[in-house]
């Protein structure tokens, strides 16, 4: 059998402290595989003692060969072995406890970090004096071995150093507690550094204290930086706050959960909330309506998913009343390696606001241009009401038997009164502000109440419109005004580029030819006329504020823009070529506009 400690009286001997003696092997169980190892071995007796040393438990066996070892013989050798333990255990701790230091001294050593050892008084006491420095130490402030030792540590110190540091150490080291510290120490050619303390009590076997361990650190570059990254930091923040966009970060939790890392001050001028009030998803159901809660939540879904998006939303700020925010988000990888979102507010309710004001005036504009040919067409049906009204008076007057006359004139007064009362109306509604709501409107219905108001300058002009619209084309859900508002431009400014080329020559009048057409989900409509075409150099600015091409004091440089605008927030687009000496307009929108 294997020899272990649970089987063999050595561990025994370890286990109860106590010394064993075994007279005669042979009269052990022969089936004790110490007793069977021991009689291989040629002994005949055995003395076993327990051998203690700091923590460890060990024995050491003497084993002897005679034949017959009587009981006091063996009784002497075990008092001898007995004396030997008591003076083998102290000078084996000794030489264990030299083999540690010697251990701990070059660990010391090799260490990277400047180590000093002084005595158990503050660092701060003039009289307790440093009685160990490690090479790192040396190297580090630049002092010899032998200008360090017997000192006491305050000739480290200088002008610069702070002392708050220094109270903080002297506190923790009056009783005798750990500390760490940042100070400013000063390296032999008095060039000062900032330095991380560590400090520790170092007690004896009877618990006092007898020395401090001091672990040093140059820090001062790790702090310079620091400083550096603070004040970046802070001309940043300064930055941020006076940017009108207010900036937001968000970390992902799950879908559609959102934690709020970071909100610049400009959130307070948007929100009228501190950048540590707007967190939270009760915070943004408390300000924002639900469907404008799902707006914010699906950009920040979508630029998580697909890099960036844009969204508008609608959010009440503190004194009550709702502003029109613009966000534009996107996504990036933080320092952790993970994908976090950043985004911009604006507040654009003025813009808006502003951008309404042009619109209308825009509207006005044409409007005004079309005045005169409206008071033209209105002047015809109002001078035939008049003639109307004086025969049926005239036939009132010859008696009852001409009733039928004066109803004639009756009737054809009030066909005549309500095609103006249409055309008036007409233009109050396209007058309005407000667009109106979508509806379903087949384009000929729309094109022939948009003609209402065009007529009149199509024929100041000499232009005929011509439309060519497919008899399968579907029906459009638009808001009518919005729609009206850009032909009207396009009709309009076709007619002016006519007026520049002056009356036709041609026996056919100028033509201004609309065709559509149905694409998918698309439909398209044409504005074609042959007024000459738009210089090439004008082309990429047509759509901006305030350009044209007009003569001075010819149009206001807003009908094009504005126009451009609408097809935009219709979800669709315009453009312009030029094509067999006219300009063409491409208005392309979806079907369904909401």
């Amino acid at each position: 059998a294997a020899l272990t400690l649970d089987n063999t009286m050595v561990g025994r001997a370890i286990k109860t402290g106590q010394q064993l003696i075994l007279n005669n092997v042979k009269e052990t169980e022969r089936a004790n595989p110490f007793s069977s190892w021991l009689e291989a071995k040629g002994g005949q007796a055995c003395i076993i003692t327990p051998l203690t040393m700091l923590d460890e438990r060990q024995a050491f066996n003497l084993m002897f060969t005679q034949p017959h070892c009587d009981q006091r013989f063996l009784a002497e050798n075990a008092e001898l072995a007995r004396d030997a333990a008591h003076t083998l255990g102290p000078m084996l701790r000794r030489l264990k406890d030299d083999a540690h230091a010697r251990l701990f001294r070059r660990a010391v050593e090799c260490s990277p970090d400047p180590v000093l050892i002084n005595e158990a008084r503050p660092c701060t006491d003039p009289t307790s004096r440093i009685i160990y420095c490690n090479q790192a130490f040396v190297d580090v402030n630049g002092y010899t071995i032998d200008q360090v030792l017997g000192r006491s540590p305050r000739f480290l110190q200088g002008p610069g150093t702070e002392s708050d540091a220094l109270n903080v150490l002297r506190t923790a080291m009056q009783a005798f507690q750990p500390v760490r510290q940042i100070i400013t120490s000063y390296k032999a050619d008095r060039t000062p550094m900032l330095v991380e303390l560590n400090l520790a009590p170092v007690a004896d076997s009877t618990g006092e204290y007898t020395h401090w361990v001091c672990v040093q650190r140059d820090v001062t570059l790790q702090m310079t930086n620091a400083a550096e990254r603070e004040a970046h930091l802070r001309e940043l923040q300064a930055l941020l706050a006076v940017i009108p966009n207010a900036i937001l970060r968000y970390r992902r939790l799950g879908f559609k959960l959102w934690e709020k890392v970071f909100a610049s001050a400009s959130i307070e001028l948007i929100t009228g909330f501190t950048a540590a009030e707007v967190s939270g998803r009760e915070w943004a159901l408390q300000h924002l309506a639900e469907e404008d809660f799902n707006i914010l939540s699906d950009n920040l879904e979508l630029a998580y998913i697909s890099g960036s998006a844009a969204a508008e939303f609608r959010l009440r700020h503190r004194d009550g009343e709702l502003r029109l925010i613009q966000a534009k988000t996107c996504s990036y990888v933080a320092v952790t390696g993970e994908t976090e979102i950043v985004t911009t507010w604006t507040n654009i309710t003025r813009e808006r606001q502003v951008a309404a004001q042009l619109d209308q005036a825009a509207k006005m504009a044409d409007l005004g241009e079309l005045a005169a040919g409206l008071a033209h067409e209105m002047s015809r049906p109002l001078g035939s009401i008049m003639l109307a009204a004086e025969n049926a008076i005239r036939a009132l007057h010859k008696g009852p038997e001409h009733l039928a006359r004066v109803a004639e004139k009756l009737a054809t007064i009030a066909t005549l009164a309500q095609r103006g009362a249409d055309m008036v109306s007409h233009v109050q509604f396209f007058s309005r502000i407000d667009g109106g709501s979508a509806v379903d409107i087949a384009l000929h219905v729309l094109l022939n109440d948009l003609m209402i108001m065009a007529q009149p300058r199509c024929l100041e002009s000499q232009v005929q419109v011509e439309v060519h619209i497919p008899a399968d084309f579907p029906i459009l859900h638009v808001q009518p005004v919005s729609l009206e508002q850009i032909m009207i431009n396009l009709i309009s400014n076709s007619c002016d580029a006519y007026d520049l080329l002056g009356p036709s020559t041609d026996p056919l009048p100028h033509k201004i030819l609309i065709d559509a057409r149905a694409e998918q989900d698309l439909v398209i409509i044409e504005f074609r006329d042959r007024a000459g075409g738009i210089p090439a150099q004008h082309l990429p600015f047509l759509f901006d504020a305030f350009f044209t091409t007009k003569p001075v004091g010819k149009g206001t440089g807003l009908g094009l823009s504005i126009s451009f605008g609408i097809a935009q927030e219709l979800g669709g687009n315009l453009s312009v070529f030029n094509d067999q000496g006219g300009a063409v307009f491409v208005l392309n929108l979806p079907r369904e506009i909401g």
